[in-house]
This record gives structure tokens, sequence and C-alpha cells, in this order.
């Protein structure tokens, strides 16, 4: 097949699983995998070869094959024509060699459910189980400025008792080159462990990589000796957006000591180690800290800069605490070129002026949350406070 110059090869090779349960070609595709009904590709119906083989995946192949750019993949279109690299240039790029044609499951983006430890303040029940009890309350408070009009709450793991899914991946494991693994918190779901053992039984895991985004909250060593260790390449991503105290109120109910003591345990192993940490409206005039960290503690940091909700995103931040951030961030003495990236992004629109609704709704949701879970935003953002204007002390 000659390759038309729209062509994405992820359709053929890839499949990404949400932690609700659902099935697309790669994890920016806007939407999902449908079935001739419209209805979403289930994974709780579904097994990753169905999946990869469903009425959706075959009219995203089809709409490839004819050079057309579906509307799910906007975000690729977008940033090539911005001149920018899509995740569909470097997909071409790196797996052309591999394609021939036929659908085979070279690389996974598996999210096996939202089954989590933590309610950590940027997530919510989508990606994370324990988060459920407090958004309900949320979701009933008349006080709620975005209160939802239906309250349709995901299922904690759509993959704990789907034998059709697991007796699947065992199967095709063996073609696998790279394995992404995220969440909810990957390494509190047991059976893939069990796949992982099957791949190094096999002999498969020497020609295998694997990808890790983790809370940092779990050390197996056993796991990471005589499992992990045998793969070809390991990478583990700690979600983590802040140190000490700053930590554990973001990333309630973890404990600083303990996932620090972690990190250095799972360094141990070789494993190449480092952080992603999302930068939002209660962290960033404390992001110098999390940089020297990561730099004092060799873990090459990602800057993910946080969309949505609203309320969190750096634009909503009021002008005289962008001016902090920014002179805080310019004193930054770290190399680091996501940096005028975030202060570009952050002064690119001025929500907390232009939106009414802002101020109180960055109010609402941190003070709201604050007393669900008897914690105080001033008392590890005391700077962050008097800008926002939060005064729950």
């Amino acid at each position: 097949m000659n390759k038309p110059n729209n062509f994405c090869v992820l359709p053929w090779i890839h499949l990404e699983t949400s932690a609700n349960g659902f099935a697309r070609p790669c994890c920016i595709y806007s939407g999902h995998y449908k079935n001739s009904d419209n209805s979403n590709v289930s994974m709780k119906d579904n097994n990753i070869t169905q999946a990869m083989n469903s009425y959706g995946a075959r009219m995203i192949r089809k709409a490839f094959e004819n050079n057309e750019k579906p509307d799910g993949c906007k975000l690729c279109w977008d940033i090539e024509s911005a001149g920018g690299t899509s995740k569909r240039i470097e997909s071409n790029n790196k797996y052309s060699d591999k394609f021939d044609s036929t659908i085979k499951p070279i690389y996974l983006d598996l999210k096996f459910g939202t089954t989590c430890n933590l309610k950590c303040r940027i997530c919510s029940p989508w990606s994370s189980s324990k988060w459920l009890k407090d958004q309900k309350i949320l979701d009933e408070d008349p006080n709620n400025p975005v209160l939802k009009v239906e309250h349709i709450y995901p299922k904690k793991d759509w993959s704990e008792q789907n034998n059709n899914f697991w007796n699947d991946f065992m199967n095709i494991v063996g073609n696998v080159e790279h394995f992404d693994f995220t969440g909810g918190e990957p390494m509190m779901i047991q059976k893939h462990k069990e796949v992982l053992k099957h791949c190094v039984e096999k002999g498969y895991s020497k020609y295998q990589t694997i990808h890790y985004n983790t809370n940092g909250t779990y050390y197996d060593k056993d796991f990471a000796k005589n499992v992990l260790s045998k793969f070809k390449f390991v990478d583990v991503m700690f979600s983590i957006d802040g140190i000490k105290g700053q930590f554990e109120y973001q990333r309630h109910p973890a404990k600083w000591e303990e996932v620090n003591r972690n990190i250095k345990l799972w360094q141990s192993h070789g494993f190449y180690t480092h952080v992603c940490c999302t930068v939002n409206v209660q962290n960033i005039l404390y992001l110098d800290d999390m940089i020297y960290y990561c730099k004092d503690n060799n873990l090459p940091i990602y800057l993910n800069i946080m969309q949505a909700p609203e309320h969190f995103n750096i634009k909503s931040l009021p002008l005289h605490m962008k001016k902090e951030v920014d002179k805080m961030l310019n004193n930054v003495k770290v190399d680091n070129k996501q940096i005028k990236q975030i202060i570009n992004f952050m002064y690119s629109e001025n929500w907390w002026e232009d939106k009414d609704y802002t101020k109180g709704n960055i109010k609402y949701f941190i003070t709201k949350n604050d007393e669900l879970r008897n914690e105080k935003f001033a008392t590890h953002f005391g700077e962050a406070a008097e800008y926002l204007e939060i005064y729950n002390v």
C-alpha cells in the first residue's frame, strides 16, 4: 500500500484504552472508536483484537487510506499547521518499517480502570476511584457553580473481571514492542503484572519497552527485580506537583516521605526515572522548588500545563500574581526550555478579569475540597492564597 500524505500508521499498530473503558486510536484522538450504531466501543464488551477490528477502527483506517483528515485527529492537524511535529508524524517516523497493512498491536497504551488510592486536587472520578465520594458531594451542593445536569459516574475497574480482555492480551502480547501503563494507578492492577511475567517467561521482554506513569506510593521490590528488570528498557514517570506539605495537600492522602523513599528505590534498579509535574493555579508560584528538587535528585522533569478545568488553568491567575510567577521562573537557575512556554501560555489570556466567574470558581473548588478533607490551602500556599483571595483560615 502506498501511504498518502495524510496517512497515520497508528490505527494499524496501536490501541489506547481509557480509564473509563473505551477504545480509540491514540491518546490525543478526540472521541472514541464507534460501533455501527454510533455507540462507543467499550472494552467491557471487547478485547484488544476486537477493538482494533471494530467498525470505528475500520472507518478510521479507510479514511487514512483515502488521504482524508479524520475530525478526531484535529490536534495533530493543528500542530502541523503551526509548523510543529505531531504525534502522527512522530509515529510514522518511528513505526514506518513495521507497517505491512496488517492489523497488529505493536504499541499499546493501556489504562485498566480508575482504580487509585489518591484523590489529587487536579483529578476527578473519571481518572481516580478515590475521588468518587467527594465528587458526589460536590455535585449535590447547590452552591457548586458548575453543577452537572446528569450524574453519570464511571465504574472503578472495567478490566478486573474481564477474562475476555486478559486472555486476548496474553495471546497477543508477544507482538507488542512498547507498553504505556497509566491510570488510575497502574501499580495497583495485579493482573497486568501477570502478563508481564508471562513476557519474561516467553522471552518477549528482551525486545519490549515499558513506560509507567505512577503516583509513587507503590514500590514492589520483587516485581521490579524479577520482572521489570528483564525488559529491554523501563521508564518510570512519577506524578508529583510539589514537595513536602505542598505535595501532600495536592495528592491527598499520599505521604511525602514515603513517595520520596519509593522514588529512590525505583531508581536503585537502573530504570529511567523522571517526573511529570502538572502546572496549575495552586502550585505554579512554587514551581522553582519542584524544579530544584528534580535537579538535586537526578530526575528530569516534564512540566505539564493543565488545560481543564478552567479554574485551575494558569490563564485564570490574576495579573499581579502572573507577574510574580514570571519573576520567579526567570530567576530559576536550571535550563528548562518549557519555562518560557509556561510564561507565554500564562499571559496568552487573562481569564481572572475577562471571565466574571473565574475568581469565584477558583475559590469554591479550593475551599470546598478543603472542607471535605479538613485541610487549608493557605497553610501550605500562603502567598498564593493572598493573591487568589482565599482566606479560609
